[in-house]
């Protein structure tokens, strides 16, 4: 990834039988490599794309970083993370 560029930032949630769930309370945040938090994206700003698909429009910052999201069903976290490594090209 570029930095400064906008990437689309998408997750699939799943039983653990592979079947979409659509989980309550569905949140974004964003951490550095600390594990530190930089930003929390809520489920209001947040595209649901269908049953368990959201996305979200992100202009990536000047450095690497981590993306989670997060969610309830049945009263249980579900949670997906990916790093994503950003470089600067000209």
């Amino acid at each position: 990834m570029l930095s400064k560029d906008t990437i689309r930032l998408i997750v699939q949630f799943r039983d653990f039988n592979g079947n979409m769930i659509d989980p309550n309370d569905v949140n974004l945040k964003i951490y550095d490599l600390n594990e530190q938090l930089i930003e929390e994206i809520g489920t209001e700003k947040l595209t649901d794309n269908a049953q368990g698909n959201y996305h979200y429009d992100y202009v990536t910052p000047d450095h690497d970083f981590i993306f989670e999201f997060e969610g309830q069903y049945f009263d249980k976290p579900v949670l997906s993370r990916q790093k994503v490594s950003v470089k600067f090209n000209y």
